[in-house]
């Protein structure tokens, strides 16, 4: 090897050694937002169970509890105005 390529072999080593460091720490930074993402699913998914095991409990402590205050509006149909009823569910005009 002659002299006068010491400078390009010693360039070229920085560059695969600096491309080598780069791509391990992006891999790594990808490893940990995974990890992270997969954490805070098993959280969720632990709180849901959690949450549905209370209710269950509940419903076997109160079983004459109704699961629902009262009853749902009747929704409008396509083309109506959200604010106005079918004629059925209107109430009679007063006398």
């Amino acid at each position: 090897m002659s002299q006068s390529s010491l400078p390009l072999v010693l360039i070229e080593g920085v560059l695969i050694l600096g491309g080598a460091l780069l791509f391990g720490w992006w891999q790594l930074r990808s490893v940990k937002r995974d990890q992270a993402i997969w954490a805070e699913r098993e959280r969720a998914q632990t709180l849901a169970k959690q949450a549905a095991q209370a209710q269950a409990t509940a419903e076997q402590a109160n079983p004459a509890a109704p699961a629902a205050q009262g009853s749902p509006a009747p929704a409008a149909t396509p083309g109506q105005p959200p604010g106005d009823q079918p004629a059925e569910t209107r109430a009679p005009p007063s006398p």
